[in-house]
Formats: C-alpha cells, structure tokens, sequence
C-alpha cells in the first residue's frame, strides 16, 4: 500500500467553501469510520433563541458560517479527546462568550495598566494580516486546549479579512491565516483527513491525537504555515506589507505651557538618574553578573549580563568577559579544583555530580551578595517617592516592585526634551530626542491645576509605540 501524501491538498483560489451542513457530514462520517470517540463527544445544536442574546452581550454579529455550525453541533463535551477541529476540542457557544469576556477583561487591564507586554516576537502569516498580540477582545475561540485555540478574527489588520480563522492563546507567538472563513477550515479539514493527509493516531493506551502523515510525532500545530500556504488565495498571500503613518499626535507649542512641561520631565530625569545611580552604588549589580533585577513581594529575578550588548556601537561580550560575570559560581568550582585536582573530583563521585554541587554552592553565594529582600522596601519608598512628586495617581505596575537596571534607564546627558506637542488642552506629549532606533515620549495630564506624568511609552520604528514603566 502507497504511503500517505505528506503535502497538502492545493485549495484552488477560486474555489467557492461548500455548505457548512455538507462538510459536517463528511466530518462525521470520517470520524464514524476512524475514531466514533470525536462523534459520540459532539454536543446537539444551540437553539436559535441564544444567538440573539449572545449576540448583545458580546456586541458583535457572528458570522453567518459560525451560526449555521452552531447549528449543527453547540461544540463537544467538555473532556473529551481527541479534538474535532484539527485535534483541538470544539467549543460550545457558552465557552465562546466566555473566552470572548475573559479576553475582554485581558484587554481593559493592558489598557488600564501603566506597561504594555512586549509583542515584539510575534510574527503574522500572511504579513500584516493578523494583530501581532497575545489576545484581542473580538477573537472567537471556537476551539481550543490549554495550548492555544482556532478562532474567528473579527478585528483584523490591515492586510486581513473579517472572519478569517487564526490560531491564538498559549505559545501561539506566530500567527497563521488558516482559512478565510469557518465554513473553508470545516471543508478543508474534510478533505485532508478523507484523502489520509492528516491522520489519527492511537497509542497502546487508546489515546488519539491528530498529526500529518509522514511525521506523526508532532501535532498538526506544527503545521500551520503549510496549511495555510497550500489554503489561502495565492493574492492574499503574497500582499505587500502594510504601511502605516508616524504615530505623532497633536501640535507642537512653544508657550508657557510647553516650559512647564518641558522642565517637569527633565526634573523628573534628574531625580530618577540620582536615584538609579544611588542605588547602584549601594548594590552593583553589574559588578554581580547582571544587567537587571527585580524584587516584589513574591519573589526576586535576575537577568542578563551588564552592559548593552543590543546597542549597535557596544561590542559582543568575549567568552571571558560571560565567564567573568559569573563570579562566584566560578570562583566556587576554581576552589574545588584547586583542593582535588579533576582526578579527585571525578573519584569522589563523577563529574556530574560535581558540577551539582558546586554550582548550587555558587548560586547560594551569589544570592547572598545580592542580599535579596534587604533593599526592596527602601527602594521601593524612593521610586514611589518620586513618582507621587511628578506622576498621576494611576495604578503602577511597579508600585511594589524593587527594579535596578544597568546601564542606567535614565541619563540627563542623553535624555533631552526634543519636542513638546498639545493633543487637547488637557493632554500634553513631550518627546525626547532619539537614542539611536529608540523614541520615547512621555504622556502629560492636567491633574488638579497641575501637570503630571502619566504614561511614559517607547518605540523602535516611530510608529508602534508600547508603554513602559517610568
């Protein structure tokens, strides 16, 4: 018998999607066939009644190919495995309200929040098709596990289509137009796992999990840049990215009021660098091996190797300069050494169990020349000192949060106010001047007679810009 086709069918561009009714029956004589588990799972339909409803409490319309699935099936029973769509669990109209509400709540506190999460990584197929986020308040998760979902998209980007289906969640950094609709993912399901290009695959255990023939050990998110190519139209595919306008709001002013705000943050430059270079003095980090730590109530963290390596005028570190930074995890395994000699290491127990030992005593150590928790709540007191003499009284993520970062976040020689810009008499932007890609701005508000720092935000292509903490 011929091995199973590994590449996937070429869905032809002008291929209309059938019926959703007609690819669910194809679905469900498959699974009859190949595993009765997936179609004993799949739940009836939802009454017609509770789209209208639903419909109102998301605010949004659903679209016509996802009502008539909801239709047919209201998604699978809550545990049961394997998956329906692509060996992810199809989910009911109440778990979509609910995902839709949970990603909503996600959204107003990114909004609320002083600090945007970094989304630099993220990646989009076809380019500038899908937002590059972790969630958006108008995905439709209409199926899904605790590794990401398959959803509707009805907040595309610029090169996107209303309703296309993409992947999302947990580990889903990069992004994948999947079909353009969920009447073409449905249909194009069919004919893979009809034609064996997708396959089920039962373990001894009776377990079933879905992958592509030819490389069963992985699952068929694997694939999803394949199928996505071999599904969408070839003009979808290939659009140039987009292009978007500098994001530079309001008019720049040169009065009084510019003065104010302009001598307003360069104060708070001033206090902020005393404040980063007094602490430093107290605990050098750089001179510990690390280019930041953090210290919140819950715990600590500590990364990186001092110095700005990223910068393109800072050399790469030398192996000896990495193998330097990591003090006294060295110095504790050059004792060993010098005590036993390699001989004696490798007779008292072997290598591996050495470098155990010797880089727990190191880490032991270092933790204690870092002397977590001794600083952090004087720290933590001088920051918000700071920020209460020049900040709104917004919620701060780092309001309890101790940060020491090296080279310094704040430098009066280099921060320089650059342009001061009114968005609305109440609203005033100050820029500084570029630090090589980087821009960053700071967002000023009346506050009681008064102007303040509300948010402070940065970019690398004067266009995108995230907030950052202050």
């Amino acid at each position: 018998m011929a091995a199973a086709p590994t590449a996937f069918l070429q869905r032809p561009d002008e291929r209309t999607p059938a019926p959703v009714a007609q690819s669910w029956q194809r679905l469900e004589d498959w699974y009859a066939a190949n595993v009765p588990e997936v179609l004993k799972s799949l739940r009836p339909g939802v009454a017609e009644h509770a789209f209208c409803e639903i419909e109102t409490v998301m605010q949004v319309t659903l679209p016509h190919d996802v009502k008539e699935s909801l239709r047919i099936h209201d998604g699978q029973d809550r545990y049961s495995h394997p998956g329906a769509i692509l060996g992810l669990r199809l989910k009911s109209l109440s778990e979509i309200r609910n995902g839709v509400e949970v990603g909503r709540k996600d959204f107003r506190d990114e909004e609320a929040s002083d600090v945007t999460a970094s989304y630099e990584e993220y990646t989009s197929f076809p380019c500038d098709a899908i937002r590059c986020c972790y969630g958006n308040p108008f995905w439709l998760p209409m199926a899904g596990d605790e590794g990401g979902s398959v959803g509707i998209d009805l907040d595309p980007a610029t090169n996107g289509s209303q309703g296309q289906v993409i992947n999302f969640g947990n580990d889903q950094e990069n992004k994948f137009v999947l079909a353009l609709g969920w009447a073409q993912l449905l249909e194009d399901m069919a004919d893979e796992l009809e034609r064996g290009t997708i396959v089920a695959i039962r373990d001894e255990e009776g377990s079933v999990n879905f992958s592509r023939a030819g490389n069963q050990e992985q699952g068929i998110w694997w694939y999803y840049r394949a199928w996505s190519e071999a599904k969408l139209p070839s003009v979808f595919q290939c659009a140039p990215p987009a292009e978007f306008a500098p994001d530079i709001p309001g008019l720049a002013i040169h009065d009084d009021r510019a003065n104010e705000c302009r001598t307003l943050v360069e104060r708070f430059i001033l206090d902020m660098h005393a404040y980063e270079r007094k602490w430093l003095e107290i605990r050098p980090i750089h001179k510990l091996g690390k280019s930041c730590v953090s210290e919140s109530p819950t715990g600590h963290h500590a990364t990186g190797t001092p110095g700005n390596f990223n910068e393109p005028e800072s050399p790469m570190p030398t192996c000896e300069e990495l193998i330097a930074a990591m003090g006294p995890i060295r110095e504790s395994i050059d004792r060993a050494v010098s005590e036993h000699g390699i001989a004696g290491i490798m007779d008292a127990g072997g290598f591996s169990k050495f470098i155990t030992q010797h880089l727990s005593a190191g880490f032991r150590e270092h933790d204690e020349r870092m002397e977590w928790g001794k600083y952090r709540k004087d720290g933590v007191a001088d920051w918000n000192a700071i920020v209460g003499r020049y900040c709104t009284p917004r919620k701060r993520e780092q309001r309890e949060t101790f940060v020491q970062c090296y080279p310094l976040r704040y430098d009066p020689a280099r921060d320089q106010v650059a342009d001061v810009r009114q968005v609305t008499p109440e609203h005033i932007v100050v820029y500084l001047q570029p630090d090589g890609s980087r821009v960053t701005r700071f967002h000023l508000l009346r506050h009681e007679g008064r102007w303040l720092i509300d948010l402070k935000e940065e970019t690398t292509d004067h266009i995108h810009f995230r907030k950052v903490s202050v």
